[in-house]
């Protein structure tokens, strides 16, 4: 009869601890296990020892008899065996060198899911200084949907940046009517502009306080650059100084609107002769009819027929130009 491994001291490889040859069905993992007490069943015979390790990605394997390197097969799933097999990771982790307990914690910590921050809906981390200009929306800013227009090259009303439109703007949010365009081969989701008022709707009030914000927009490094905000410093500075301002707003307001309309189209360079000369012929083209009323009622007076219409055809109206002009308009500053 074939003597069992069991019956020879010499050849069982746990009894020789320089005999501890893995075979290659195994992970190359070598842990010496202590020994430990048989476990008492209560009766009979005391029964071999549970494995401390098994083999849990493969549950179906089955065990060599007889060979003590090979574990058992993982016992059915049973009320309180998640409880067993803690006791068993953590009966295992003890006999690990000091080295195998520090991989084995990093390999933990790497599966562990993080704690999730918690989300605060209102944080400091959020907030910004405030604005250095004093308005009655203290200091509001620029709403996003501007600077989509601007940077899709569409023209800008001056009536987006008055008070009222920049409260209604921030204050719409998500409500805001938009629009899909595409311009450039690039599509764009603009502000609806139909939404808002006219912009020849402006009083000289508004149109003052929509102006300051508007340089105050330029200032932004990120919007333009220095020598941009200064030519429509200077083109504001003189407008706002221009008799016209008082005497007949509408004038000043198309001049302004008209200039900025066709930059808007084509940038083109700010040339101050040029801008005077349209200036002029956007007053004369407003104040020279009535300017040649009031003319002709201080003239003899004429009995004319009913029918006979007192107009004045445009190469009359061009040369009376320099007469109607009662005030000098500086050039602006280059």
């Amino acid at each position: 009869m074939t003597s069992s491994p069991s019956q020879n001291p010499s050849s069982n490889p746990t009894n020789t601890p320089s005999n501890n040859v893995v075979p290659s069905s195994i992970p190359p993992i070598v842990i010496t296990p202590a020994p430990t007490a048989p476990v008492s069943s209560g009766s009979g015979p005391t029964s071999t020892s549970t494995p401390l390790f098994t083999n849990i990605s493969s549950p179906q394997h089955t065990p060599t008899s007889g060979n003590p390197f090979i574990p058992p097969s993982t016992p059915a799933h049973t009320q309180g065996s998640s409880a067993s097999k803690a006791q068993q990771w953590l009966a295992a982790y003890t006999l690990l060198s000091p080295d195998s307990k520090a991989r084995a914690a990093k390999a933990f910590d790497a599966i562990k899911p993080a704690d999730a921050a918690p989300s605060i809906i209102f944080s400091t981390n959020k907030e910004i200084k405030m604005s250095s200009t004093l308005d009655s929306t203290y200091g509001l800013g620029i709403h996003p949907t501007i600077n989509d227009l601007a940077k899709a090259g569409q023209y800008l009303p001056l009536i987006l940046f008055t008070d009222d439109m920049t409260k209604r703007l921030h204050r719409g949010g998500l409500t805001l009517k938009k629009i899909k365009s595409t311009i450039g081969g690039i599509t764009h989701h603009l502000l609806d502009l139909s939404a808002f008022p006219a912009e020849d709707s402006l009083d000289a009030f508004t149109w003052h306080e929509a102006w300051k914000r508007y340089l105050s927009w330029l200032q932004d490094p990120n919007v333009a650059q220095p020598e941009v905000h200064e030519r429509w410093f200077t083109h504001y500075s003189f407008l706002s100084k221009d008799e016209a301002i008082r005497s007949n707003f509408k004038a000043i307001l198309t001049f302004d609107m008209n200039w900025r309309a066709s930059y808007a189209a084509q940038p083109f360079i700010h040339d101050p002769v040029e801008w005077q000369l349209r200036l002029q012929v956007n007053h004369s083209s407003l104040i020279t009819y009535p300017f040649l009323i009031s003319f002709q009622s201080r003239q003899p007076r004429v009995k004319l027929p009913q029918n006979v219409s007192f107009n004045y055809p445009p190469e009359m109206i061009a040369p009376t130009l320099p007469i109607v002009m009662s005030h000098t308009i500086p050039l602006a500053r280059t």
